[in-house]
């Protein structure tokens, strides 16, 4: 990297990142969002899980500038290994099993009908898989590429400068903006519309207070964050999510995400302090 990119990345490294997060993922994104503009069906499709690595990377390359790759591992490899309850894992895991369950409750009230967890198997551009194995590859592409970034680097540099609101708010709305070109060829997000946009974007800023919550409470280790975007996209990237479950189950993390919102605002004593 030339002496003067090095210079700007280390002058900047939380720009620095959302750029490079946005670069890498986007190489892969937007031609595919080509291919589906020109209705092209194609096996590279299933490319689109290689998306999720965009922000490990960007993560790996400002660590490597601001210091060497082998403390860049280091550093990443902390936000696994630092000491946490094991509380908060079981609640990183366990929160989109409930949500779940109260989903299916719901849906089996209002038709009758349990959703199908055969259908975990069935995600998008892939054959269908079994649950265990889908289970797995939400685990290692989104829940770990995406968090390694958004979560492991950006949000505890965020909240060395600002409360955690206001580091969500920020956050949330760069994530929102790195989902953007799946709206060219994702058929969730194609089905929504262009108009989905403010909706996705207000979504992706209350699931962010959320993930703040899990890391503040796992005192900046990664796996609950993990394990909870893993667990959410299990149902809500795959076909036992449609309808109603996805619906209720995002609509249960606005409710948390206001509820953290209200009591971190008029309790400013309670609010937890930065991570390192």
């Amino acid at each position: 990297m030339p002496g003067f990119a090095r210079n700007w990345v280390r002058c900047r490294p939380l720009v620095s990142f959302f750029i490079l997060a946005c670069l890498f993922s986007w190489l892969i994104a937007l031609p595919l969002g080509l291919l589906a503009r020109d209705g092209i069906g194609s096996d590279l499709f299933a490319l689109h899980y290689l998306t999720a690595y965009g922000p490990a990377l960007a993560v790996c390359v400002v660590l490597s500038v601001e210091g060497d790759f082998g403390s860049a591992l280091a550093a990443l490899r902390d936000r696994f290994t630092r000491p946490f309850s094991r509380y908060w894992a079981i609640v990183g895991a366990g929160l989109p099993v409930l949500l779940f369950a109260g989903a299916a409750l719901l849906q089996w009230i209002t038709s009758g009908l349990w959703p199908d967890l055969r259908l975990i198997g069935q995600v998008g551009f892939l054959p269908p898989l079994a649950p265990i194995s889908a289970i797995l590859l939400w685990l290692v592409t989104f829940g770990l590429g995406e968090e390694l970034g958004w979560r492991g680097f950006a949000l505890p540099r965020l909240l060395q400068r600002t409360g955690p609101i206001r580091a969500s708010l920020i956050l949330g709305g760069c994530w929102a903006l790195w989902h953007i070109p799946y709206f060219l060829y994702q058929p969730s997000y194609r089905a929504m519309g262009w108009p989905g946009l403010p909706v996705l974007g207000v979504s992706f800023v209350a699931t962010a207070l959320v993930f703040t919550w899990l890391l503040l409470g796992a005192r900046g280790n990664l796996t609950p964050a993990v394990l909870f975007h893993a667990g959410f996209d299990v149902v809500t990237g795959s076909a036992v999510g449609e309808g109603l479950v996805a619906a209720v189950m995002s609509a249960a993390v606005w409710i948390g995400a206001l509820a953290l919102l209200i009591w971190w605002s008029v309790r400013p004593q309670d609010t937890p302090g930065g991570i390192a």
